[in-house]
């Protein structure tokens, strides 16, 4: 294995543009749901006229999707994923909007979506923050949302290890599910789970907290040198760093 020094160097310069995290190709082996979110999405794409991607990233899934409809629009609320999720989208058609980030946790929620009432057969999202109300609004008559998201104890050892600020309020699937009942949507289908994922070389945990800055707002490895020695002597020891994953999905409808 290359040195402490040499791991944390070459993570600091990696390349990192929208979400693609090849990066860390055979350094961290990410646990999977049961669940396929692609399957999700792909059982009621047919169906769809018009499609919503929230929080798009780099347009990466969305491009991949095939065929989408005519209509298609995607959100992205990271400033450097933009210019990315352009680049990937606008040859398919797929108009790119840059939003704020708001968050679900807030409470009152706030954040509008730029979109006239009931424009979407479809809404996707993977991974980013909404709000309720605005989902229901964008939603047709029998239009369908399906979200996986990120659970509380998601990294729960990243960011005991670094000190994060705990959460504002929980975050789970059924905090979810009350959120868009709430809003006046039913709840078709739903599953949460949590594993067991791991890092191979501190290197690993150095890129990903710079690709994924909120999880760790005050990071950087020179700040915390001895933790990610901490990190790097217990996967010499011990092979891997081990940290949980948790996801949950809600896939609803409006009526």
């Amino acid at each position: 294995m290359a040195s402490f020094e040499e791991l944390v160097s070459t993570a600091e310069k990696g390349p990192f543009q929208g979400w693609d995290f090849s990066f860390l190709n055979g350094r961290y082996l990410e646990a999977r749901p049961g669940w396929s979110y692609r399957a999700l999405v792909s059982s009621r794409l047919g169906g769809a006229k018009s499609l919503l991607d929230l929080g798009t990233g780099g347009g990466e899934f969305l491009s991949s999707l095939g065929p989408i409809p005519k209509v298609a629009c995607a959100t992205e609320g990271y400033r450097p994923n933009t210019k990315v999720a352009n680049a990937a989208l606008n040859p398919l058609g797929v108009a790119m909007v840059e939003t704020l980030r708001d968050d679900n946790r807030i409470t009152p929620q706030r954040g509008e979506l730029p979109f006239r009432d009931r424009a979407f057969d479809l809404v996707i999202d993977r991974h980013e923050s909404y709000v309720t109300r605005e989902v229901r609004r964008v939603l047709g008559t029998n239009g369908v949302f399906i979200t996986q998201q990120v659970g509380d104890e998601d990294l729960a050892e990243v960011h005991n290890l670094f000190r994060s600020p705990p959460r504002e309020s929980r975050w789970d699937v059924g905090v979810a599910k009350e959120q868009l009942e709430e809003a006046g949507m039913r709840v078709e289908a739903s599953g949460s789970w949590s594993g067991t994922s791991r890092f191979l070389d501190v290197g690993a945990l150095v890129y990903l907290l710079r690709a994924v800055p909120w999880e760790v707002p005050s990071f950087s490895s020179s700040k915390f040198v001895s933790e990610l020695r901490h990190v790097h002597t217990q996967i010499i020891e011990r092979g891997t760093f081990e940290v949980t994953t948790a996801r949950f999905y809600v896939v609803a409808s409006r009526e």
